[in-house]
């Protein structure tokens, strides 16, 4: 399914590669294969998955920066569903302890001063604590390719990104993409 994060655009890139909701690392992997990036950060809060998803990245040496954590509205800990199918925990009322980032402290923390060229997200239904509160770090993003969750509608993203100079297109659209993307609009 790795067609699914085609992104005609970005081809030789290097920069920054932001990977939220990493899983087990393949699309990572994909993605340092195709676009070559100076650096490759991967969030994940499913404590399974984390010695597979160390493993795989191995090869990718200092490239690759794995941080175990779940993107939310704030920086601290959030309660976790690690029982769920590998790829669907959700961030719950009740459940493991991992620790949380915002947007921003993850993007001060790990990024600047780079841009991100290329943000993935596949979280699992926390889109809307990614784009709550402050969003200024979108300035710093080039293209998004996300996997929307049931409550969060393209018009919603459009909402939230557009602002920041990137274009939401639906999927299928002239681009051939399988997912929801955006794309900063070069002037």
């Amino acid at each position: 399914g790795q067609v699914c994060f085609r992104l005609p655009r970005l081809r030789g890139t290097d920069g920054v590669i932001v990977d939220l909701g990493a899983n087990i690392g393949m699309t990572a992997l994909y993605f340092a294969d195709q676009y070559h990036p100076s650096r490759i950060i991967c969030v994940e809060p499913n404590p399974n998955n984390l010695p597979v998803l160390r493993q795989n990245l191995a090869a990718l040496g200092p490239v690759a920066t794995i941080i175990h954590g779940a993107i939310a509205d704030s920086t601290g800990t959030v309660a976790f569903d690690s029982g769920a199918a590998t790829y669907g925990g959700t961030i719950v009322e009740a459940g493991d302890l991992v620790p949380s980032y915002s947007m921003t402290d993850l993007v001060r923390g790990y990024v600047d001063p780079d841009r991100i060229r290329l943000l993935k997200v596949d979280i699992e239904g926390a889109e809307r604590m990614l784009f709550q509160g402050d969003l200024e770090w979108l300035n710093l993003v080039d293209n998004i390719v996300i996997e929307l969750h049931a409550g969060v509608s393209h018009e919603y993203f459009e909402h939230a990104v557009s602002p920041f100079g990137l274009q939401a297109l639906l999927p299928g659209s002239s681009y051939g993409n399988l997912m929801t993307m955006a794309v900063r609009n070069k002037s």
